[in-house]
């Protein structure tokens, strides 16, 4: 699996940037879906939490 490994090799605190940003994509996509009235097919998707 990507995470465990990718935190292995760079570290715990390499992670949260990655995570962040993930987090920064998400919401923006999500503020187009609203504006252009589209569903967003992440609504019931849970999330890993690290």
């Amino acid at each position: 699996m990507f995470i465990p490994s990718f935190t292995r090799n760079k570290g715990a605190s390499d992670i949260r940037y990655v995570t962040k940003s993930e987090s920064t994509h998400v919401e923006a996509v999500r503020t187009l879906l609203k504006k252009y009235n589209l569903t967003d097919p992440t609504v019931n998707v849970r999330y890993w939490r690290i």
